[in-house]
């Protein structure tokens, strides 16, 4: 088999016309594979669900599979106050120590926000210590931004259309596209992740919920299998200590996910209504007081007397005239768990 690269990034890793569709147009002369699984305006934490899900494919993520990782963009901005700094770089590192472990081989790739050209965040700094730990390549936007600027005089600030997408038909995104096609293409040393990388962490996913009704969603960018649970309808969970984060297929029709504990109240996985998109993959944390949930429910319509909450990239739910929330069917691709030890 010819090799495989799979590209798990932010939004800029899925622009047509970007460095993403160049490198393919490359890969292609030269029976390489590429495989898309990129998902935008989210981090790590739904990088390594998604890595999850598709290994439920046995074949995913071999020896000679190469992943480019590209969320140190959003992993900057969700660190401002939406998630806890820790478990980002704790997803990343259970991501490349995951690959690693599987014989795939890791390439970092960095895309820095607009403000940041001239220092890298804190987010690169720590990714690129623990690539050079690792033996993992890193290729960074402001090398690209840094030859243009020598070659022609141009600010790197001008290669961007806001604060952290580059242009698509900028130089530097052919630029990164040579780099990366040229890495593929050179032997690499070893690549070793720490052992304390791996995290006392268990996906839950589809291949543990038997008999429920699975609808795949699918569009030009992506194709997933998803559980699809009816309202008051539930899947298990393993014992755990926290649940970090669920990973849902947002629609505009979406309900909402409930822990089923009384005093609780349901998150919301309903797609903005401004998002013009048929469906978007979404991580959500929980609004869960207890130290353990034993089923996830789409919530019933009884379950909202605490009212309801909705993490960041959700929508509240509409308000039926009668006073009580409108209630729905929700989507689950997997669910990430921190593990009770004790």
């Amino acid at each position: 088999m010819s090799m495989r690269v799979w590209i798990v990034g932010t939004s800029v890793s899925i622009e047509s016309g970007g460095y993403a569709s160049q490198l393919t147009v490359a890969c292609a002369a030269e029976q390489i594979h590429i495989e898309n699984l990129s998902v935008g305006d989210q981090g790590s934490m739904m990088g390594v669900l998604r890595i999850l899900a598709k290994a439920e494919d046995k074949e995913a993520f071999g020896a000679g599979d190469v992943v480019i990782w590209e969320y140190s963009l959003l992993d900057h901005y969700l660190s401002e106050g939406i998630y806890w700094d820790q478990d980002l770089i704790a997803a990343r590192r259970h991501a490349w120590h995951y690959l690693l472990a599987r014989g795939a081989r890791v390439i970092a790739l960095h895309t820095p926000p607009l403000g940041a050209l001239a220092t890298p965040t804190e987010m690169e700094r720590i990714a690129t210590a623990d690539a050079r730990a690792a033996g993992i390549a890193v290729v960074d936007w402001r090398s690209a931004f840094n030859f243009l600027q020598k070659a022609d005089g141009s600010d790197p600030a001008t290669h961007y259309r806001d604060d952290r997408h580059p242009n698509v038909d900028s130089p530097a995104s052919n630029l990164i596209a040579q780099q990366l096609f040229q890495l593929l293409q050179s032997p690499q040393a070893a690549q070793r992740a720490p052992a304390h990388w791996q995290q006392p962490w268990r996906f839950v996913g589809l291949s543990d919920w038997t008999g429920v009704p699975v609808r795949r969603y699918q569009n030009s960018l992506m194709e997933i299998p998803a559980a699809l649970l009816a309202v008051d309808a539930g899947v298990p969970l393993p014992r755990h200590r926290r649940v970090l984060a669920v990973g849902v297929v947002s629609e505009h029709s979406s309900g909402a996910l409930w822990c089923t504990h009384a005093g609780c109240p349901p998150v919301s996985t309903k797609l903005p209504d401004a998002l013009n998109y048929r469906f978007l993959l979404r991580t959500t944390a929980i609004a869960c007081r207890r130290s353990c949930v034993e089923t996830l429910t789409a919530a019933p319509v009884w379950a909202f007397r605490n009212g309801a909450w909705q993490d960041y990239g959700q929508a509240p739910l509409p308000n039926l005239p009668n006073g009580a929330t409108a209630v729905a069917p929700i989507a689950l691709f997997g669910v990430l768990l921190e593990l009770d030890l004790a």
